[in-house]
C-alpha cells in the first residue's frame, strides 16, 4: 500500500514539475512576442513620420528616436526604480507623439493625418499589451498553497519510506525537483528581477538599421 501511494504522489509532484516548466516556457514566449510586437509598431511609425512636413516630421523622428532607446531601456533595466522610469519616459514620449499628431490632423484632417494616428495609436496598444504581459500572474494566496502542497507532500514521502534503506535518496531528489520548478517559476513570474530575461533584440535591430 505504502509503495503504490508513494508511486502516484511521485507522479504528481512530476507532474507539477512538467507544468511548471510548461508555464515558463508560454510565459518566455508571451514576453518574446511582445517585444516583437513593439518593435513591428514602431517601424511603421517611423515610416509613416516622414509623409509629414518638414517641421512635424523632425518633431516626430526625434520623439520616436527618444522613444525607441526608452523601450530598449525598459526591457532592459530589469526590476526596480531604473525600470519604473523607463516605462514612465515611454509612457510622457508616446503622449507627446499623440498630441503632435492629433495638433497636425486638426489643422490638416487628410488621409495622411489619419495614417500617422493610426501607427501612433498603434504604439500605445503595443505598450499596453507589454505591460499586461509584464504583471504578475500568480497572487500571494496562490504561492501560499503551492508552497503547502510541496511541504506536506514532501513530508508525507519522508514519512512513507521511513526505515527503508537504499531508496532514501528520494527524499533529496524530489524536494530538489520541486525547489528547482518553483524557483522558476517564480523567475518568470517576476519579469526582469531573475536569471530568465527577455532582451529587446528585435528593438535593438531596429535601432541599428533606422540608425537611431
Amino acid at each position: 500500500m505504502d509503495s503504490v501511494f508513494l508511486f502516484f504522489l511521485t507522479l504528481l509532484m512530476l507532474l507539477a514539475a512538467a507544468y511548471g516548466g510548461k508555464f515558463i516556457f508560454k510565459r518566455r514566449l508571451e514576453r518574446a512576442e511582445v517585444e516583437d510586437d513593439e518593435a513591428s509598431v514602431l517601424g511603421p511609425a517611423l515610416q509613416r513620420s516622414q509623409l509629414l512636413p518638414t517641421a512635424e516630421q523632425e518633431a516626430a523622428e526625434e520623439l520616436l528616436q527618444q522613444y525607441l532607446a526608452a523601450r530598449i531601456g525598459f526591457f532592459d533595466s530589469g526590476a526596480g526604480p531604473e525600470h519604473e522610469r523607463w516605462g514612465a519616459r515611454s509612457v510622457q514620449l508616446q503622449g507627446q507623439l499623440w498630441a503632435l499628431a492629433t495638433q497636425y490632423a486638426k489643422q490638416r484632417p487628410d488621409s495622411i493625418s489619419a495614417s500617422v494616428l493610426t501607427a501612433y495609436g498603434d504604439l500605445y496598444q503595443a505598450q499596453l499589451r507589454t505591460q499586461a504581459s509584464w504583471r504578475h500572474r500568480i497572487p500571494a494566496l496562490g504561492w501560499w498553497v503551492i508552497l503547502s502542497f510541496a511541504f506536506f507532500a514532501n513530508g508525507l514521502i519522508g514519512y512513507n519510506i521511513r526505515g527503508i534503506k537504499g531508496e532514501n535518496l528520494l527524499v533529496i531528489i524530489l524536494p530538489v525537483l520541486t525547489t528547482a520548478a518553483f524557483y522558476l517559476i517564480s523567475d518568470i513570474d517576476i519579469p526582469g528581477a531573475g536569471l530568465i530575461k527577455v532582451r529587446p533584440e528585435a528593438l535593438q535591430h531596429l535601432q541599428l538599421i533606422t540608425g537611431y
